[in-house]
């Protein structure tokens, strides 16, 4: 998937392409902290999910789950991704992520 793809897919919830970037930025970082950082000052709660992709990615399993609950709590759209999002992937042996497709009314 090329960048721009990714920026595009990582911002269908807010269709801010300022954090898409700084989104595309930390998954490609290896030194992803300022780009999530950058993400976090933003200050905007629509960015639930996309954040927590950042931490699924990072393999930060507890923030990604916080966040996600987060963006469940906002009705965040990004969620109707969580069954194919391949940045979550690291969190599907997780009880936690059954337990958020039960939430969702969605299955696996």
């Amino acid at each position: 998937m090329t960048g721009s793809k990714k920026a595009v897919f990582l911002s269908y919830a807010s269709q801010d392409a300022e954090a898409a970037r700084h989104i595309v930025a930390a998954l490609r970082s290896a030194g992803s902290q300022r780009a999530l950082e950058k993400l976090l000052e933003m200050g905007d709660l629509s960015l639930g999910y996309q954040i927590a992709d950042v931490y699924a990615w990072r393999r930060e399993n507890d923030k990604a789950f916080e966040w996600l609950e987060r963006a469940y709590q906002r009705h965040d759209g990004g969620l109707g991704y969580v069954t194919y999002d391949r940045y979550l992937v690291n969190l599907r042996s997780d009880p936690r992520y059954t337990a958020l497709l039960r939430k969702l009314k969605l299955s696996e």
